[in-house]
């Protein structure tokens, strides 16, 4: 499991990092609120099949916390498994505020939450 939440983390950090670095700082720096969507987010669990999406959506606010979620269609899994506290990276940085939900019917919901 763990190493699933290095990969996982390792993967959101490159996506998140490539895309959105330019576009926190622009929002901080005016003080408006920002959202950004459509950029690659990506999910790895060990037995199951590495997960792609561009339903992605992460929004900064002025007070300069972030919210990441990440929505996934997968295979249908025999038990809905669940994970949280692992290191997720965010369009603002690194977080341990993290869950993940995979459904039985393959659904999968990836949620971060950061600030200052």
């Amino acid at each position: 499991m763990r190493r699933t939440l290095l990969v996982l983390t390792v993967a959101l950090v490159m996506a998140a990092m490539v895309a959105a670095s330019a576009f926190a700082v622009a929002a901080q720096e005016e003080g408006e609120t920002g959202s950004q969507e459509g950029s690659p987010c990506f999910f790895m669990e060990p037995g199951l099949r590495h997960l792609e999406t561009t339903d992605r959506h992460a929004v900064i606010t002025p007070s300069g916390n972030t919210k990441l979620t990440c929505h996934f269609e997968g295979e249908p899994i025999a038990q809905t498994t669940v994970g949280k506290g692992f290191l997720c990276s965010t369009p603002l940085g690194e977080t341990r505020e993290s869950h993940f939900v995979y459904t039985k019917s393959g659904n999968v919901t990836l949620t971060c939450h950061g600030g200052e």
